[in-house]
């Protein structure tokens, strides 16, 4: 009997030492809703989640940076090209030829001039001499003549007004048109003028004119010829409202009007043959000047500066007809060709598409709250609709754009990331998801996302007033990044060492 007592004392005191052991581990452990943590320095690695695009990482359209006619197609669609291969070809035959020519020049240049080309360029320079001196005389007599038939034909009208050329012209006829009938007097007194101008000008030597003075002259004279042809026009345009059945200072209007228009082809043949005589001399000055600089030339022999500008005309002609040709600008397929040979394509219009074929990349358009957390060259894991989420690829960021793109109205931008794998599965406009992870930033006070709360307003963790237990005040904290791994870090508030409460992580 005694000994069951004693028994029982001992189950007793042994079940009451487990209490008293379950109770101090739970209070040193608080309640089951808090563990306790020890803040400390660690290593950040951000995420950020995106939807792209898969797309070749190159994609051109092709155009011929000149007009013309298609000559040849030699890559048709779904052909694989290498870099710079000959996709088509416009025609430039006539191109070709001037190169060729410029060409020759240039060889021509290089070698030098022959004796014999020297005596036959001055040849050509005294035949241009002589040409000239002829066309100068020709242009004189020209001159002369000119004014002849001019003067004359101003003359020969005279039998129509009194008084011709002084200040008391007036018309032998009357007109209801008094605009008319002083016009026609003041221009018969200013071409009396002109003819005794050039009159004296004609007396002195033209046969020892200078080149400038004769220049002169000629103008001169194509003024007064004007003016001869507007006098007589408004001569007809008074006769023709005259009778033909009345005469003037007793001739009759008919033969007035028969002198008037021979007057008048008689100046329109002055007026023509000055032009053409005036051309002819300055056509025969240039073809001397041209002559006597090819001789200069000739005879000072080829300057490097002549060469090295002829090599420049032979550059520009290669490029002309590089532009006829249409290359590949990288290794690719040929995705569009729409060049068939004999039509006409027009410069800078496209009519064909490369794409880099193996070769992809995902463009993808990073909101602006996340921009910051990316970098080039982070790395990315990337899943695609078509194969599931347990299918991976990996890739890379390579490019991001500098100005912003709006999309749905939020500010974004394009961020490219290349695929590390060359896999035959990956095929352009596949949707893909991104996880793009920021480079590690180490050395950061980090504490566990869960252990912060809002209070008051205020972010805030718990911070323990006992040894052991629940009992615990708030403290407001700054935080910075959120790290992939749960963690985030506090840039005030916390220092290292100290200990917060972190809620418990309960399994069902």
């Amino acid at each position: 009997m005694f000994k069951e007592r004693i028994q029982k004392i001992i189950l007793s005191a042994f079940v009451i030492l487990c209490v008293a052991v379950v109770v101090a581990l739970v209070w040193s452990r608080g309640d089951g809703e808090f563990e306790r943590y020890t803040v400390a320095h660690g290593t950040i690695i951000e995420e950020i989640s995106l939807i792209g695009k898969v797309k070749s990482a190159q994609d051109v359209a092709l155009s011929f940076e000149s007009s013309g006619t298609i000559a040849e197609v030699l890559t048709p669609v779904g052909t694989k090209v290498q870099k710079d291969a000959v996709l088509a070809r416009i025609k430039a035959g006539e191109l070709a030829a001037q190169r060729d020519a410029a060409h020759s020049k240039l060889l021509e240049l290089q070698t030098g001039t022959r004796p014999e080309e020297i005596t036959q360029s001055a040849l050509k320079t005294e035949t241009a001499r002589t040409a000239l001196n002829d066309a100068r005389g020709g242009l004189i007599n020209t001159l002369l003549d000119a004014y002849t038939r001019a003067e004359s034909s101003v003359r020969s009208m005279d039998q129509v007004l009194y008084g011709p050329g002084t200040q008391s012209t007036s018309l032998a006829f009357n007109i209801n048109n008094p605009e008319l009938s002083l016009s026609i007097i003041a221009k018969r007194i200013q071409l009396e003028k002109s003819i005794k101008l050039i009159a004296n000008e004609n007396n002195a030597s033209l046969a020892t004119a200078s080149s400038s003075s004769l220049h002169s002259k000629v103008l001169i004279e194509q003024n007064f010829i004007a003016d001869t042809r507007s006098y007589l026009n408004s001569l007809n345009q008074a006769l023709a409202s005259l009778p033909i059945d009345i005469s003037i200072q007793g001739v009759s209007v008919t033969t007035i009007r028969s002198d008037l228009g021979t007057a008048r082809t008689s100046v329109e043949t002055a007026a023509n043959n000055l032009n053409t005589a005036y051309e002819k001399w300055q056509s025969a000055m240039g073809a001397l000047a041209v002559a006597q600089e090819d001789l200069s030339l000739k005879r000072t022999g080829t300057r490097t500066e002549q060469i090295a500008a002829q090599e420049a005309v032979v550059r520009e002609y290669d490029a002309k007809l590089d532009t006829a040709t249409l290359r590949a600008p990288f290794d690719g397929v040929v995705t569009r060709m729409e060049a068939r040979v004999g039509e006409a394509v027009s410069a800078n219009t496209s009519i064909a598409a490369l794409s880099s074929g193996s070769t992809f990349e995902i463009e993808a358009y990073v909101p602006e709250i996340e921009i910051a957390k990316i970098s080039l060259g982070n790395e990315s894991t990337v899943t695609l609709d078509a194969y599931g989420p347990d299918t991976v690829f990996n890739a890379t960021v390579s490019s991001i754009d500098l100005t912003d793109t709006t999309v749905s109205g939020v500010p974004t931008y394009k961020t490219r990331l290349t695929l590390k794998e060359n896999d035959p599965r990956i095929r352009s406009g596949m949707t893909a998801n991104l996880v793009i992870r920021s480079a590690p930033t180490a050395d950061l006070l980090l504490v566990p996302a869960r252990a912060l709360t809002i209070n008051e307003g205020k972010r805030v963790v718990r911070i323990p007033t006992k040894k052991s237990g629940d009992d615990f005040s708030f403290i407001p904290v700054s935080i910075g990044k959120y790290g992939a791994d749960g963690m985030v870090e506090v840039t005030s508030g916390l220092s290292a060492g100290d200990r917060i409460l972190v809620p418990r992580v309960t399994t069902p």
